[in-house]
């Protein structure tokens, strides 16, 4: 007589296994050939396939005889805060870079209005940017 288990199966008794019919044996080892996974819930065998993660939650973990998916954990504000602060950072590095070459226009005396306008773009868009740094 074939025996199952936490995800085993076998024709031999399993410690913790459950007696099962040669046609559920046949049964569970398709099942865990094709990906499946087998589950032992209060005795009993469970051929089942492990759900896809849900946005917003961690793996989903076999619990009391189903898939549970238990809920990520929110954000704290300073999690949050530290996040933003590092993506203007990031920006404000962006911009630094696309004020070279305008900046080096100018330097020499090839600028033209567009680099001017150009640099007054990026200035404006940086002080923005330092006044969210500084609110954080």
């Amino acid at each position: 007589m074939p025996y199952a288990a936490e995800g085993q199966i076998s024709k031999r008794p399993i410690d913790e296994g459950v007696e099962i019919s040669d046609e559920k044996y046949d049964e569970a080892r398709s099942h865990a050939l094709s990906g499946g996974l087998i589950k032992a819930h209060n005795g009993t065998v469970v051929l089942t396939i492990k759900p896809e993660k849900k946005e917003g939650h961690k793996e989903p973990v076999w619990q009391d005889g189903d898939w549970y998916h238990e809920p990520e954990p929110e954000e704290t504000q300073t999690e949050k805060d530290a996040e933003r602060i590092s993506e203007i950072k990031s920006e404000l590095q962006r911009l630094d870079l696309e004020s070279v070459r305008p900046l080096r226009a100018i330097n020499v005396g090839t600028d033209t209005a567009e680099d001017r306008d150009r640099l007054a773009e990026l200035d404006a868009e940086a002080e923005s940017l330092r006044k969210e740094l500084d609110d954080l």
